[in-house]
This record gives structure tokens, C-alpha cells and sequence, in this order.
């Protein structure tokens, strides 16, 4: 009996100890919790006042305590400024300039039997664009072809009538006419000459045979814009089938962003080439106009021309580039001085840039940092370069740390 007390004894204690130390593991868990959330919620009473000028809320604000601060290993330091070159490498398309646009119609309409290009194709002049069958033009050749046999007949008369009134065999009114049929029917001839040169035909391509079709060819060497016509289809007289972009009239729209309208001016040279190209496609260029409004997505476009002299000196690299084409140019820009911050300092977020920015608290126990947006403009070795310095000292030793608790503040509100 007095073993059996003394076992049961010992279990009550153990069956303690592990409830104990139940409780013990719970509070630890518990402790880092608030440990966590004490890095918001300490300061959050102080809610405004913050910073002037500053962008962040609450929620993008943290307050930290000496030890925490200690423990992070949070330094702050005052942006500096140092003199740079910067690179600027923007992406973009070849457009067409409004001047360099060439709208090809026919004089006559008809039904499109046949289209030759695509948009993006590079013609030559003469090339053929489409054809379109239209039987009216079958009618002025076949008329045409009567004038000109009809023509022959007239013409010997006409000779006939004045050699007979010359000799007193003829009258004067019997060579009138005929001088009349002769002349009519060479102004009629002359008519459907000019009507037949209007669609692209000559007299003697009429006369190797009647065609159904007329060729729509390019007027000038060009790139193919746009199709406006497709097959079966019924065009009208003078309707606009195509759109061309002249050689050479060719504008490479280069898309920057806010932070960098600073730094790019017309005048500006560049370096083109296409998206994917090499070495060997680069040709200078010059800026030559700025968007003068900045987008919703915060882009804005540099307008940009190939040098007059590269046409000629880089005609092949220039040429293979089409409307429509992904092309890049960098800008190299003189040394400026520029407010810089080390890379650690920098954070990327939803596709913007922060870093955090010490601002002032009510609490005189507590430091408050505030996440803050920044435009990056370049990069230097292992820093970043800004467009402006923002308003505060910023964290540049254990920013880091700094973002995890603030990530981790959002998760728990969350």
C-alpha cells in the first residue's frame, strides 16, 4: 500500500510539470507575438505629425524602441550627393512620322482579288501592292482599241478629202467632215489614254491584250503600315486600301519614366538600334521632342531620329528596322550630381522603389521610420541613383531587419 501512494504521487507531480510547462511554452509563443506587434502598435497612438511632405500612412510607419532598434542594428545617415554618369536605356517602337504617310487608293473601285503584302513589308517603288478587277476599265480599253483602229480609217480620209479639195475634185464641206471625224476621234483616243494611264495601263500594254485586273503598286520605296482591304472585298472610287511610311520617315518613341524627365533634353544624343540587335545595328541619333504630359502609369515618350548622315553611312542597319519594329536607345548623360543611396538601403515593392526615412514621434521613447517612396534614375557600382533626395535621414544599416518587421506588421493585420 505505501508503494503504490507513493506512485501515485509521483504521477500527480509529472502530470504538473508537463501542464506547467504547457503553459510556459504557450507565453513564449505568445511573448513574440506581442513582441512583433509592439513594433506598431507602440507608436500607434501617434498618428500624426510625422514628417512634412511625407507620403506613408500609419500602416506604412513603424515605432521602434532602443533595444529593438539596438537589436536590429538600425544606422540612419543623411543622403549625400556625388557626381555621376548616368545611363539611361529606354525601350520602344518605330512609328511613322504624319509627314512620311502615304495613303494608296485606286481612282476606280472594284473587288480585290489579290493582295501582294503584309503590314511591316518593305517595297520598293513599282512593287506590287494588290490587284482589283473592275469590268468599266475592260470597257475603256475595248473603246480605246476601236479609236485607235477607227483612228487609222479617219485619219486616211481626212488626207483623202484634202487632197481632192486641193485639186478642186471635192467639196469644201465634204473635207470639213471629214477633217471633223478625224479630230473627234483623236480627242475621244486621248480621253481613254489619260483615263487608262489614271489605273496604271499604258497603250501598249492595252494593246498586247484587254485585263480584267489593275495592278495597285507603290508609289515610293516605303514600309507597309496597315491593310485596310482584303480579299472579296468591294472597294469604292478613291477609297484608301493602304497606309505606307516613307524611307527615312521612320520615329523611334522611346518610353521613359517620371523619374527620369529630368535628365533627358531635345538635342540629346542617343544610340538606336533594334530590341534585339547587336553591336552592329547601333546608329546615333538625336532627341527631338519630349511628351510634354507624364501618363497615368507615370511613363511619359522621347521622340526620337536617326542622324540625317547615318541614312547613308549605316543604310543597312538603318533600313532593317521596319514600322512597327521593338527597338532600345541609351543615353549616356554627362556627369551630374546626384543623390545617391547604398543598394542595401533600397527596396522593390509592387515595381516601385522605397527605402525607409526616419521621421519625428510624439513618443520621446520610440523612433518612427516610415516607408517611402524613391525614383531610381541609374545605378553606380553598389549604389542607386536617385532623381531627388527624400525629405529625412534614411536607414542604411539594418534597413533589412526593418523590412522584415514591417513585413511581418502587414501580414499580422492582415
Amino acid at each position: 500500500m505505501k508503494n503504490i501512494k507513493i506512485d501515485q504521487k509521483t504521477k500527480r507531480v509529472s502530470d504538473t510539470n508537463r501542464f506547467l510547462g504547457s503553459i510556459v511554452r504557450r507565453i513564449r509563443i505568445f511573448g513574440f507575438i506581442l513582441a512583433v506587434m509592439g513594433v506598431v502598435s507602440c507608436g500607434g497612438s501617434n498618428k500624426t505629425g510625422e514628417v512634412e511632405g511625407s507620403q506613408a500612412g500609419a500602416s506604412d510607419t513603424l515605432y521602434l524602441d532602443e533595444a529593438q532598434q539596438r537589436n536590429a542594428g538600425i544606422e540612419v545617415a543623411e543622403v549625400h550627393k556625388e557626381w555621376v554618369n548616368t545611363e539611361v536605356n529606354l525601350l520602344g517602337r518605330v512609328v511613322s512620322s504624319p509627314e512620311g504617310e502615304v495613303v494608296v487608293s485606286s481612282v476606280v473601285g472594284g473587288l480585290v482579288k489579290r493582295i501582294a503584302v503584309k503590314p511591316g513589308d518593305l517595297v520598293k517603288k513599282g512593287d506590287l501592292l494588290c490587284e482589283i478587277e473592275n469590268l468599266q476599265v475592260v470597257d475603256w480599253q475595248e473603246s480605246f482599241l476601236i479609236a485607235e483602229s477607227e483612228g487609222a480609217v479617219l485619219k486616211s480620209e481626212y488626207e483623202r478629202q484634202r487632197e481632192m479639195y486641193a485639186s478642186k475634185a471635192s467639196s469644201l464641206k465634204a473635207l470639213q467632215l471629214a477633217e471633223s471625224s478625224f479630230k473627234a476621234n483623236q480627242a475621244r483616243k486621248a480621253g481613254l489614254i489619260q483615263r487608262l494611264m489614271a489605273v496604271g495601263m499604258t497603250p501598249e500594254r492595252v494593246r498586247a491584250g484587254i485585263q480584267s485586273r489593275l495592278a495597285i503598286k507603290a508609289p515610293v520605296s516605303s514600309t507597309v503600315i496597315s491593310v485596310d482591304a482584303h480579299l472579296g472585298m468591294n472597294v469604292a472610287d478613291n477609297a484608301g486600301m493602304m497606309k505606307l511610311a516613307m524611307e527615312g520617315a521612320g520615329m523611334w518613341v522611346l518610353t521613359g519614366y517620371e523619374g527620369q524627365t529630368s535628365l533627358v533634353k531635345v538635342g540629346m544624343g542617343v544610340e538606336l538600334s533594334p530590341a534585339e540587335g547587336g553591336a552592329d545595328n547601333v546608329v546615333p541619333g538625336k532627341v527631338v521632342a519630349l511628351s510634354p504630359v507624364i501618363e497615368n502609369d507615370r511613363s511619359w515618350k522621347v521622340y526620337c531620329k536617326p542622324n540625317a548622315s547615318t541614312k547613308a553611312e549605316n543604310g543597312g542597319a538603318f533600313a532593317s528596322v521596319k514600322i512597327g519594329q521593338a527597338v532600345k536607345g541609351k543615353l549616356v548623360l554627362s556627369a551630374i550630381e546626384s543623390p545617391v543611396l547604398p543598394d542595401s538601403a533600397v527596396f522593390l515593392r509592387d515595381g516601385k522603389n522605397f527605402c525607409f526615412v526616419q521621421i519625428g514621434s510624439n513618443n520621446p521613447k520610440m523612433k518612427a521610420y516610415a516607408l517611402t517612396p524613391i525614383v531610381v534614375v541609374g545605378r553606380q557600382k553598389n549604389q542607386v541613383v536617385l532623381s531627388q533626395s527624400p525629405k529625412g535621414n534614411v536607414v542604411v544599416g539594418g534597413a533589412y531587419s526593418l523590412w522584415m518587421m514591417w513585413d511581418a506588421s502587414r501580414n499580422a493585420e492582415e
